[in-house]
């Protein structure tokens, strides 16, 4: 991974998909996030979980992004939660107003638990 870049790690926790970012997620990385998250929405995946707890920076190209991601959620049908915000992203998510739209879980162990209750 780059300085400048994000790194997306993807596993299944029983019917939860969990993705995990680590680095910046930016202008230059959020095409592949979005088609990433696309492809999840498309596949039709029940539970999306983000965990961010080694996201070190998000930019308005990525809050944008999510916006769209948790539009299509909806539209979809699929749970999207996100889990693990750092000090620094959380700040953002609470001055952008991004905090009130989504369900965010201190960690991954609680996004989970939340999760696979919406997935039975």
């Amino acid at each position: 991974m780059t300085e400048d870049a994000v790194d997306i790690v993807e596993s299944k926790v029983g019917q939860v998909v969990v993705m995990v970012l680590a680095g910046r997620l930016d202008s230059t990385s959020v095409r592949d996030f979005s088609a990433r998250i696309n492809a999840h929405f498309d596949a039709g995946t029940n539970a999306l979980l983000m965990d961010m707890a080694h996201l070190a920076y998000i930019t308005s190209a990525s809050f944008r992004a999510l916006a769209l991601a948790h539009r299509r959620a909806k539209d979809c049908g699929t749970a999207l939660a996100l889990c693990g915000l750092n000090a620094i992203v959380n700040e953002l998510f609470d001055l952008t107003g991004f905090s009130d739209s989504f369900e965010i879980y201190p960690n991954r162990e609680a996004g989970l638990v939340a999760l696979a209750k919406v997935t039975v």
